[in-house]
């Protein structure tokens, strides 16, 4: 999902109600790593539907495997009603890097085929602790890889 407080939550809501990933040239079931409780507060504000299926941590294990649909990962890292957007806060820049920890972990251990984060604020990781110059050097260390890159389309 990215930051909490950053454009991920919107972007994710897009493709939450995206029909491509049913189409031949995008054969995948999107999964948000993230806050459901944030997603939804955001497609209020923008008067849009959210609807995706929400999982619970303690029910991904039994579930990834069988996911046909969209649907969001739920966390529950962040309190929604404490996110204003724009403004840096280590509490979103924490639930951040464990979202992304936690999808990259996912592929890791197979139970996703692909890895892509939401925009993230480095200064609010940062303020959270999380000091690596850039995402791609964070994703190398974490699964132990010499180098990383960037597809853009």
């Amino acid at each position: 999902m990215g930051d909490p407080a950053g454009i991920g939550p919107e972007i994710c809501l897009e493709l939450l109600r995206s029909q491509r990933w049913k189409s031949a040239d995008f054969p995948a079931v999107p999964i948000v790593f993230g806050d459901a409780g944030v997603l939804r507060r955001v497609a209020t504000k923008l008067g849009m539907t959210f609807d995706a299926p929400i999982i619970s941590i303690a029910d991904w294990p039994a579930r990834y495997d069988q996911l046909a649909e969209p649907a969001v990962l739920d966390f529950g890292y962040i309190d929604a009603d404490n996110v204003i957007p724009g403004r840096v806060d280590s509490r979103c820049g924490d639930a951040a890097y464990r979202y992304v920890i936690a999808a990259i972990d996912a592929g890791l251990a197979g139970q996703v085929d692909a890895v892509s984060t939401g925009p993230l604020n480095k200064e609010a990781m940062h303020a959270a602790g999380y000091c690596y110059p850039g995402r791609h050097r964070r994703r190398r260390r974490l699964c132990g890889y010499g180098h990383a890159i960037t597809i853009r389309n």
